[in-house]
């Protein structure tokens, strides 16, 4: 188990550092319109992928090898993804029309074949899973996202604009497929059972509600801000989310990994699981919020030295996002309180009720900006939040109010390290030099921050790393499945 999970933080990390270097030099070629351009297609195409991802955990889920019923998936599977990519590319210009602009007519076109790659690639990405071969994953992720990576690259810098992004798209499906299916030794036969279809496919199918609900949070600001404010305004925020996203896997994926089965771990124990969440959550905000506050204090610096001057518009936009988007990590922590007591169901209706105040906020703002609609995500972060906790609370029955009362002191110094940041910028001695600045920065705001986290929290510090220690060889320990967060199958850029 211990090797299952290094092997997915070793695809994770390897992928998103791949991703934000392969995207550091796609966004100097490529500027927000055309990056918007794509982003908007890609919000089509991703839903019908993720469809058929629900297939792949029916795969896992059944932990099924019996060869009619894998050939009658992937008969099922496959067209299933042949009838999304058609209808994908039939609808492409009444998406065109809807978002008043012909450009995404070809555009999504092009983008189309990609459910179709995708449901090749289903069965054996779920063999692999079943057969907790995570190296295999690892090796085909990060192969395919750097060669698919250069091949974007290229087409770029020849002037293909939103169509280097799609050549990558399809050239990372491609190259999954060409290295995952001489791994599983597997081929189909022309075996097909309709009267085991809906048996085969119904378990993942089953938890495909809180899937779409996931799928429309993410996505629904992106074709709001389309319709109401055009593509280039779409790619600022893209880029936003995107870079987000990453720092989101990086920071909040060790935590969800070995959180889950250490807290079904102690499911029958109240008193335990509050302490370990109590635990959890002091080490996550000791990461988090000075990751957060720290992005949002250098973005004016960072952002053109690594993604070029014209994201320079992008960074007001992030500094607020990132705002509402800082408790997001903490929600996690709160579904896992839910999923270890089987009180699932809990947690889609607190994400249904956050997505409907979401949308609102976005639908009254959208047309006053990006950034006002950000403030209004702010404003609904901050009410959701304790609310959700004492829902949980509620229904898990676990007293999880004081439970979340150790990460304020890392928030103060957090604040205080962007106060930091931000007063030293005025003063006569700083370099003018564009990087040494960065660093002056990042060096005046570490210090800052570990300064304050040692006066102020040293034992609870002491605590929260053997909590964690404790955590990760609890996980080694136990037997059976571990649950993994899979994250973004591909890499959206």
């Amino acid at each position: 188990m211990a090797r299952g999970v290094f092997w997915t933080f070793l695809e994770k990390f390897g992928q998103q550092f791949i991703f934000i270097t392969i995207f550091a030099f796609l966004t100097h070629l490529i500027g927000p319109e055309e990056f918007g351009l794509y982003s908007l297609c890609y919000v089509v195409v991703s839903f019908s992928m993720m469809i058929i991802y629900g297939a792949v955990d029916s795969i896992i889920m059944n932990k099924n090898e019996d060869e009619e019923n894998l050939s009658t998936l992937f008969w099922t599977i496959f067209g299933v993804g042949v009838v999304l990519s058609a209808t994908t590319f039939a609808c492409s210009g009444f998406f065109a029309r809807v978002m008043k602009d012909d450009r995404l007519f070809d555009l999504l076109r092009w983008l189309s074949v990609l459910p179709m790659l995708t449901s090749v690639t289903a069965i054996p990405s779920g063999l692999v899973q079943i057969r907790m071969d995570f190296r295999v994953f690892t090796i085909r992720s990060l192969v395919s996202a750097f060669l698919s990576g250069i091949f974007g690259v290229i087409l770029a810098w020849r002037g293909a604009g939103a169509y280097s992004m799609i050549g990558q798209q399809i050239a990372q499906q491609t190259i999954d497929n060409l290295i995952i299916w001489p791994s599983v030794n597997w081929t189909p036969r022309f075996i097909f059972r309709p009267d085991r279809v809906w048996s085969l496919l119904s378990p993942g199918f089953k938890m495909m509600g809180s899937t779409v609900l996931n799928f429309f949070e993410m996505n629904t600001a992106r074709l709001l801000i389309g319709a109401s404010l055009g593509p280039i305004e779409v790619g600022y925020f893209s880029f936003v989310n995107r870079l987000w996203i990453v720092l989101r896997e990086v920071l909040a994926l060790p935590i969800t990994t070995v959180l889950l089965p250490a807290l079904v771990h102690t499911e029958n124990d109240a008193t335990e699981t509050k302490k370990l969440v109590k635990q959890i959550t002091f080490f996550s905000g000791m990461i988090i919020f000075p990751a957060v506050a720290g992005i949002m204090a250098t973005a004016p610096q960072f952002i053109p030295l690594f993604f070029g001057d014209k994201w320079i518009k992008a960074i007001p936009i992030m500094q607020v996002f990132l705002i509402a988007s800082a408790m997001a990590p903490f929600m996690f922590i709160l579904r896992d309180v839910l999923r270890a007591r089987r009180r699932t169901e809990v947690y889609f209706f607190l994400q249904l009720a956050l997505f409907a105040a979401n949308f609102a906020i976005m639908l009254i703002l959208v047309k006053s900006g990006v950034i006002p609609m950000c403030w209004g995500l702010v404003a609904v972060a901050l009410v959701s939040f304790p609310i959700s906790v004492f829902v949980v609370a509620r229904k898990s029955g676990l007293a999880l109010a004081q439970a979340f009362m150790p990460m304020g002191l890392s928030l103060v110094s957090s604040v205080l390290m962007y106060a930091a940041i931000y007063g030293v910028e005025y003063c006569e001695f700083y370099p003018a030099n564009p990087w040494l600045h960065l660093f002056s920065s990042i060096m005046v705001g570490g210090v800052t921050y570990i300064g304050l986290s040692v006066l102020l929290q040293y034992r609870q510090i002491l605590k929260g790393w053997e909590a964690f220690s404790a955590m990760l060889a609890s996980t080694r320990r136990r037997k059976g499945d571990i649950p993994v967060d899979r994250g973004d199958e591909t890499i959206n850029i």
